[in-house]
């Protein structure tokens, strides 16, 4: 014990240091410490603040030259013990084996692993006076140097400090911590401060409470760095301890850890055999140890070992307590001074010595202590083997069982094994195999050195003759066949000098079982044998030669269970299964024998005992089955030809019903478009034509028809099975709109001009009750419709357009119409084209008459009421006009604003009321575009060809009404003469000035008005005869003979056609309005109308005046004079 701290105690208490009594003893003695290390409690301070300054400052200066005198040895300690922070977990073991213990306990140690601390409890009775002082001081230790001594608990304590900066000492009445961090002046290492202790469970003597350093850079990558190393301790730690038999490392939630590692010794009565158990999260495990111990009583004198006597002690491993055989451990044993030191990779015992260690224990001193030691283990070793003397061959505790010293000579020294079987096999071990079949087969088990530097089990071996050694040469399986390493050259040995090796079955003559082994050793690397394709041949020939048929089936088995044939081609190892013997294509999955292997040279393997069948048409299933499962690098063209040649191979021969079944039902079809494989009810027989996810491959497969829809059954495309394909698509919950736009194209185009609602009546009724037809609805998403439903077809491009957004509209393109047609007949939607909805809704808020507009009766048939409307019709132009168009939907109307041409046609009491467009170009294309419709509806003509024929009237302008009506066929009827319409005057060149306006009077044509408002025709009246053409010189031409059929010479008007008349000399009195226009220079001539007329197709039987300019040149009144005595002229 410290003196002087007893002294000053003594003087300072009143009463002399000893183990403390209570709390306040405690923290007495530690304030005792505190002072004697340099450092003031607070009522110190407040003493020293009442002297004089000089005082002060030589009390300060002694006290601080103490801490640093202190500090330096503090770190002196801290550099040696610290370069490795997992010593601590040694140094606490040390100081627990050293503590003391109840005798009825057994001493434990527990490390309780926490994310931010270390709870290290102890079993032991706990700290004395003098063990506190020693951790509070340098180099100081309560132990005795002598052999009963793990450590120095004073001085390796120190090392907790390597992983923590706080740690806590509680053990009896002792409650105090130490606070260092490492850049500090270390006396924290040594300078107690009390704690108010906490609980202890009854059965803990002292806990460590460790805090994590975690101010240093490295602090993170040390501690995972010590979780690691505690969590991988073994159990052996225990194997030299003195007193403590159990060590527990508990993990709590760190970085995942939640196990419970346990370690705990027991050593048997005679103290020969140690057991040591390890337990890791409840699996259980025993290291057992038989252990031989030597005491030495002449040691060399040593300073720090006083004593002259020192005990050694070695373990072996064995693999049980009574008769266990020795373990040899590929990482090698540990050598102990009491604990682990270093593990020696090639040392096979464990070794405990009282070695003397350097500072930090990782290493020994050299010294003769320590040399001594070392020659006393060697000495200890021979003893222990002398002890375990060489008994009989088999066991003594059982009969059945080599005994594990011929074992031990077995594996330490291979090369005398055998030999030595073979000496004592005459005399003695043959005698005890004969009589001990389990004997000879432990014999026949055991492993043996072979030529090839590895054992093999003695039983498996070859014998090294000639024949064996060079059959294995000429193979390439010199290296990996197990031939028996015996004493002499290679190849040289006889087995009549080795009777051992027969009675226990090693192998000596070259047979098929020699073949067999051959094979497998050539083939086991899986790599490309070095043998060529031709000695591989030889080697299967020689295997045939030697094969009976009682080896067949062996034979068999071992070829199916191994890849034993190699195949060049894909350059790997293929089993009998994967093998055919013949076939007209190249395989894949499959390899065809004869492509690479001479025929005759491998038949006696393959073909007779092997019984390896050609192609069939299970093995092209598996071809296809390959293919699909194993993407080629080669393109799909390449593909199509491989499963193009398969299927043909299959047409010949799938003949039985499971071959046929497992075609239809796995995925085999290839489809070069996609790359993908399709089931046959993926597939339809078709060149184009997709229904659905139906995919048509007669394109692919136009010479395979036969095998694709009578041997596989894929479905042919027919109008029925179109109908019923959509049905289905469309009773579906879910579908695209493209799905179904596919099947309605793909249907209709399979259906005839012929084909009837009849022959669909079930998928009709489907249809009528699905919600399948894709429209797009007012905010222009997909939706579904069902055909009761109120939508429209679009067969007009431009409507299309202007009532997009307002209409529900099928979701087809213009285009498509065409196709879908057939199906629309078929399921009755041919009512929902758009035209057939749309008209025309004009309307007029100012308009005046236009008399020239407004023709007069000229002709009319018995039928008076229709020609009392034409007499009293009223032409109107306005320029306030608006058109819509309308179509109505559900229970309202949708109406678009519409430019372009308008008219309007109102029938009405007061009569027939006619508006068109004030503005020229607007008139015309009304006139032209609407008219002869609108005329069509005032006629009640519904026939299309009326409407034709009408608009032939108002536009062939060269063609007379008799003409049309034999072109149209329209019969002729007993009232309607045979008339024309006056032909155009041929253009005569008339050399006198042009005509000028005459100042007389009304002329007797006053009736028509002024000359200047005269018709072309009505000329004649001033001197003209027939028609009159104005060129662009101002030049009158005389007309050329008149290529037309006039008029009757003479004509009883009243008789004859009395209305006739009329009409015309009402078209006239219109006409004139606009005559003086023919006195315009620009206005062209007869010739040039009949050409530009005659230009004119007549392909579309509606055009617009303003597309064609150059018709009637600028004569506007002559496009109305035409159109209206055209119109006038059919309705008479």
């Amino acid at each position: 014990m410290d003196s002087k701290l007893s002294d000053f105690y003594q003087e300072l208490y009143g009463r002399p240091l000893a183990e403390p009594r209570d709390e306040e003893d405690v923290k007495n003695i530690l304030n005792c410490i505190r002072t004697k290390h340099g450092f003031f409690d607070d009522e110190d301070q407040n003493q020293l603040q009442k002297t004089n300054t000089l005082f002060q400052k030589k009390m300060v200066m002694v006290m601080s030259e103490s801490r640093t005198y202190l500090a330096k040895l503090t770190t002196t300690i801290s550099k040696q013990l610290y370069d490795d922070p997992f010593r601590f977990f040694f140094e606490l073991i040390q100081n627990a084996d050293d503590a003391k213990y109840e005798d009825n306990i057994v001493p434990e140690m527990t490390f309780t692993v926490l994310p931010r601390e270390l709870l290290v409890d102890i079993n032991e009775k706990g700290f004395a006076l003098a063990d506190v002082i020693s951790i509070c001081a340098t180099g100081e230790s309560s132990k005795k140097l002598d052999g009963g001594s793990t450590g120095e608990k004073g001085f390796g304590f120190k090392a907790v400090f390597g992983i923590a900066d706080r740690v806590h000492v509680q053990s009896g009445l002792w409650s105090f911590r130490f606070e260092h961090q490492r850049r500090d002046d270390g006396m924290g290492m040594i300078t107690p401060i009390w704690e108010q202790p906490k609980h202890l469970p009854h059965h803990i003597g002292t806990r460590f409470r460790l805090r994590y350093t975690t101010s240093e850079p490295d602090s993170f990558d040390t501690l995972p760095h010590i979780w690691t190393q505690l969590e991988t301790q073994h159990p052996s730690l225990l194997f030299a301890l003195r007193k403590l038999r159990k060590i527990c490392i508990d993990f709590r939630d760190v970085e995942g850890r939640n196990q419970n590692i346990c370690f705990e010794k027991k050593l048997s009565a005679d103290r020969t055999h140690t057991t040591i158990g390890s337990s890791v999260s409840g699996e259980s495990r025993a290291h057992f140890y038989r252990t031989f111990t030597h005491t030495i009583k002449d040691m060399p004198s040593q300073e720090d070992r006083p004593n002259h006597t020192s005990t050694i002690e070695i373990g072996f491993p064995i693999s049980a307590l009574t008769n266990g055989s020795p373990e040899i451990g590929e990482n090698g044993q540990f050598i102990f001074a009491f604990l682990p030191i270093t593990r020696m990779p090639q040392l096979p015992f464990l070794i405990q010595a009282d070695f003397i260690l350097v500072g930090s224990r990782q290493s020994v001193m050299v010294n003769p202590w320590n040399r001594r030691l070392r020659d006393e283990i060697a000495h200890l070793f021979v003893l222990a083997v002398k002890e375990l003397v060489l008994e009989a061959l088999s066991d003594s505790s059982n009969q059945n069982k080599l005994h594990w010293a011929i074992e031990t000579i077995r594996d330490k020294n291979p090369k005398a094994f055998v030999p030595m079987i073979q000496y004592h096999w005459p005399e003695e071990y043959g005698g005890v195999c004969h009589d001990n079949s389990r004997i000879k087969q432990a014999l026949v088990r055991c492993k043996v050195l072979c030529e090839h530097n590895r054992q093999e089990e003695l039983g498996k071996t070859w014998f090294p003759n000639h024949q064996i050694v060079e059959t294995a040469r000429k193979y390439g399986v010199e290296k990996t066949l197990p031939i028996l390493a015996l004493p002499g050259r290679l190849g040289d040995s006889l087995i009549s000098q080795w009777s051992c090796l027969t009675d226990l079955g090693v192998r000596w003559a070259v047979d098929l079982s020699f073949y067999r082994e051959t094979v497998v050793l050539v083939s086991t690397s899986g790599e490309s044998p070095a043998l060529s394709t031709k000695d591989l041949g030889q080697l299967y020939k020689d295997m045939g030669d030697r094969a009976t048929i009682e080896d067949q089936e062996s034979l068999r088995n071992e070829f199916e269970g191994n890849g034993l044939v190699w195949d060049s081609d894909s350059k790997k190892w293929r089993t009998l299964n994967d093998c055919v013997w013949k076939s007209r294509i190249p395989l894949r999955c499959k390899f065809v024998l004869t492509s690479k292997y001479d025929e005759d040279a491998i038949s006696g393997l393959f073909h007779v005992h092997l019984k390896v069948d050609d192609v069939t048409a299970g093995t092209l299933v598996d071809e296809l089955l390959h293919l699909k499962q194993v993407p080629l690098s080669e393109n799909r063209n390449i593909m199509l030809d491989r499963v193009v040649a398969i299927y043909s191979y299959l047409e010949d021969m799938v003949q039985t019903a499971k071959d046929k079944k497992s075609l239809r039902e796995n995925a085999l079809i290839y489809d070069s478009t996609s790359g993908n494989w399709l089931k046959p009810s993926d597939c339809i027989w078709h060149t184009s034509i997709a229904v659905g996810n139906h995919v048509a491959i007669a394109a692919m497969y136009s010479k395979l028809k036969e095998f694709f829809v009578t041997v596989l059954r894929i479905n042919t495309i027919t109008d029925v099975f179109m109908m019923k394909q959509l049905a289905a698509a469309a009773a579906k919950p879910s579908k695209t709109t493209e799905e179904i736009k596919g099947l309605m194209l793909s249907t209709s185009e399979m259906l005839k001009a012929n084909s009837k609602g009849s022959d669909f009546a079930e998928s009709i009724d489907t249809l009528t009750r699905s919600k399948y037809l894709p429209c797009k609805s007012l905010s222009g998403t997909d939706v579904f419709y069902s055909m009761g439903d109120d939508f429209f077809v679009v067969d007009n491009q431009c409507y299309a357009e202007i009532f997009r957004g307002k209409l529900i509209i099928l979701d087809f393109a213009y285009e498509q119409l065409v196709s879908l047609h057939e199906l629309f007949r078929i399921l009755r939607l041919d009512d929902r084209y758009l035209t057939r909805h749309v008209y025309r809704e004009t309307s007029v808020e100012t308009s005046v008459i236009d008399n020239i507009l407004t023709s007069h009766s000229l002709f009319s048939n018995g039928n008076k009421e229709m020609y009392d409307e034409l007499v009293a019709v009223s032409v109107h132009t306005s320029a306030d006009m608006s058109a819509k168009l309308v179509v109505n939907q559900g229970d309202g109307a949708v109406k678009v604003e519409r430019g372009g041409p308008s008219l309007t046609v109102n029938r009405s009491e007061a009569g027939l009321l006619i508006t068109l467009p004030s503005a020229k170009v607007e008139r015309k294309q009304a006139m032209r575009s609407l008219l002869p419709g609108d005329l069509s509806d005032l006629l009640d003509i519904f026939d299309s060809r009326g409407e034709k024929q009408i608009y032939r009237i108002l536009n062939e302008l060269e063609s007379g009404t008799d003409e049309i009506l034999l072109d149209e066929n329209i019969s002729r009827v007993s009232w309607l003469p045979e008339t024309s319409r006056p032909a155009p005057p041929p253009e005569v060149e008339i050399q006198t000035p042009p005509l000028q306006r005459s100042p007389v009077g009304p002329s007797p044509d006053s009736a028509y008005g002024s000359a200047e408002d005269r018709p072309r025709h009505a000329l004649s009246s001033w001197g003209i005869t027939g028609s009159t053409s104005i060129g662009h010189t101002g030049d009158l031409h005389p007309p050329p003979p008149s290529p037309y059929t006039g008029l009757p010479e003479r004509l009883d008007h009243e008789v004859e056609a009395p209305d006739y008349w009329k009409v015309l000399n009402h078209v006239q009195r219109q006409a004139m309005s606009a005559g003086s226009s023919l006195v315009d220079i620009s206005t062209p001539t007869t010739e040039d109308l009949i050409n530009n007329f005659a230009a004119l197709s007549l392909s579309n039987t509606r055009f617009d005046l303003a597309d064609h300019t150059d018709l009637f040149g600028r004569n506007e009144w002559l496009s109305k004079f035409l159109i209206g005595a055209a119109g006038e002229l059919f309705v008479g």
